[in-house]
């Protein structure tokens, strides 16, 4: 009687491609949309001034989202090709400075007795939380190196492609501007933001695949 020898593979190779990492995706997703959600109630406080009362809360509700983002930019830096690495490093880079901004200027005056500069506007307060300024500057230049790491990333990738991501990440930054217009303008832009998110995490997704 003869002994069967042969068995069913084991190699990685037997099971096809590796799947796309579905945690990313869904922090991509995530992100996106808390980052519409966080701007659009920023964007009911911001549009008068001075600005309403709940323009505090609504920057902190802004800050998951951008906690998500710096998760998403951590997740994706090895996902990316070789050409976009240095994208992806100024990509860490420029979230991490929004989040810094955000926490500067909105949650560390809980430690203090004054109120951030724009709610000491409204009190008639002459003296507010110096984090405020400082906070804000930290924020708008974490805005300018997300657009430079879109550029990077937009040069590897090349084409149409590259340029559709410049496009998605200026339009959905520029949220950050329109809040201060109308709630509706500033979260349609912020939708470019997520759909931009989802862009990076479908090059990552296609990096991964066998042959490229």
């Amino acid at each position: 009687m003869t002994r069967r020898t042969d068995s069913a593979p084991t190699s990685s190779a037997a099971f096809g491609p590796p799947r796309r990492p579905r945690y990313r995706s869904f922090v991509a997703v995530a992100a996106g949309a808390c980052w519409t959600i966080g701007v659009a109630l920023v964007a009911t406080q911001a549009r008068t001034d001075p600005v309403g009362a709940g323009y505090d809360a609504a920057n902190r509700a802004l800050t998951p989202s951008l906690v998500l983002l710096v998760l998403f930019a951590w997740l994706l830096r090895s996902a990316l090709p070789g050409r976009s690495r240095a994208g992806a490093a100024t990509f860490r880079v420029g979230a991490v400075l929004l989040l810094a901004g955000n926490l500067l200027e909105f949650w560390l005056v809980l430690l203090t007795d004054l109120n951030t500069e724009k709610t000491a506007a409204r009190l008639g307060e002459d003296d507010a939380f110096w984090g405020s300024s400082a906070g804000w500057m930290v924020f708008l230049l974490g805005v300018v190196v997300l657009v430079a790491a879109a550029v990077v990333l937009a040069r590897a990738v090349g084409g149409r492609q590259g340029l559709v991501q410049v496009v998605l990440a200026v339009v959905g930054l520029s949220a950050t501007a329109l809040w201060a217009v109308s709630p509706l303008l500033a979260a349609a832009a912020a939708l470019a933001l997520a759909a931009w998110l989802l862009v990076l995490d479908r090059v990552g997704q296609e990096a991964a695949e066998p042959g490229r």
